[in-house]
């Protein structure tokens, strides 16, 4: 069991590799890190030719166990009773009542012998769901004993963390004694060194990242978008994508080509109904830009952005941003950035301390 729960393990470990190579193949070639791949993958493969080696040693002891058992089995009795017979002790039809009731033992312990293999097999898988489960459940609990309270608003705040410490699914701390709040309506800029504990922060507002300790609290926690820094669209139609996690038919297909039009996407209208692999296709600031069009048709109360628009220079950057708190009029709007264009757009900033490594 040992043998097949590694085997499961080596090779989702390879297969994953495999398409990280895939997704970043050209990064991986414009850093000529083919042979470090190539050595990477030989390792992964090589564990899972060593651990294959060693089932086929293995199964080879055990079909070994299993031929003698068929073989020798029907046999063992009368040797057993040959002796006696001999001496005159016991008769022939002795010995044939003594075969026939090893032959019932022996059949019934068959299936034991037989299905041993394929049984550890099944508890080899059992046992990797297992651990998987049980990690599921950890996650599931810490989420459950999350401090996340919802504020009523007529507070007039739309978010309020106090003494909060970000912590790392391990138990690391990322961050300490962080504290502030954002009233509702309100455009603010978070911004601060890199690991700080901003993005993480907001991973906390959007239930994303359970691993916390401290006080949170969100005037509706359950209109709160956040967009990252790299978003993620589908394999479909331009339409699928802008509607994803929804139904094309859930949001007016008007609505996207406004935004569309408004964030400079115009030549990809009459794509809506192209279906490609369009993280492969278009570029960081297109993404970057599709995906603030599919944040705002859902109208959220809070949009949260984690350095969206990162990939666009600093003209198209104020443009999007504009255009963002036009149609997020009266609520809130919280940005993480570096950049000094985004302080003179933003009513205020925040700025959070160092890493705690610093």
């Amino acid at each position: 069991m040992g043998l097949q729960f590694a085997n499961q393990r080596y090779e989702a470990d390879f297969r994953f590799s495999l398409a990280r190579i895939r997704n970043y193949s050209e990064q991986i070639a414009l850093l000529g890190g083919e042979p470090a791949e190539v050595k990477d993958g030989t390792g992964k493969f090589g564990a899972i030719r060593r651990n294959f080696l060693e089932i086929v040693r293995v199964r080879k002891r055990l079909k070994a166990v299993v031929y003698f058992y068929d073989k020798f089995g029907p046999y063992l009795p009368v040797l057993v009773a040959a002796p006696f017979f001999f001496l005159g002790n016991v008769g022939f039809g002795l010995i044939a009542q003594a075969s026939m009731a090893f032959g019932r033992v022996e059949g019934s312990l068959r299936l034991v012998i037989n299905c041993y293999s394929a049984w550890s097999e099944f508890l080899s898988a059992f046992g990797r769901l297992r651990t998987f489960e049980s990690s599921l459940a950890l996650t599931h609990d810490e989420r459950g004993a999350s401090k996340t309270n919802t504020l009523g608003l007529q507070d007039e705040v739309a978010l309020k963390w106090h003494d909060v410490s970000l912590l790392s699914p391990v138990g690391g701390l990322v961050s300490t004694s962080l504290s502030g709040e954002v009233r509702i309506g309100e455009r603010v800029l978070i911004s601060g060194p890199t690991g700080s504990g901003k993005s993480t922060l907001f991973r906390v507002f959007s239930g994303a990242w359970p691993w916390y300790n401290g006080d949170i609290l969100i005037c509706d926690t359950n209109s709160v978008t956040l967009v990252p820094q790299t978003p993620y669209f589908p394999v479909g139609s331009l339409l699928n994508a802008l509607s994803y996690p929804r139904q094309p038919q859930e949001v007016s297909r008007d609505r996207f080509v406004e935004g569309m039009e408004a964030c400079g996407l115009k030549k990809f209208i009459p794509l809506l109904d192209h279906s490609c692999d369009w993280m492969a296709v278009l570029s960081g600031g297109e993404l970057q830009r599709l995906s603030i069009v599919r944040a705002l048709s859902s109208a959220p109360q809070i949009l949260l952005l984690d350095e969206a628009t990162s990939a666009m220079d600093e003209v198209a950057e104020t443009d999007i941003y504009r255009y963002i708190f036009k149609e997020m009029k009266d609520r809130t709007v919280v940005s993480i950035g570096h950049r000094s264009n985004l302080r003179t757009i933003h009513q205020r900033e925040i700025i959070f301390a160092g890493p705690l490594s610093a």
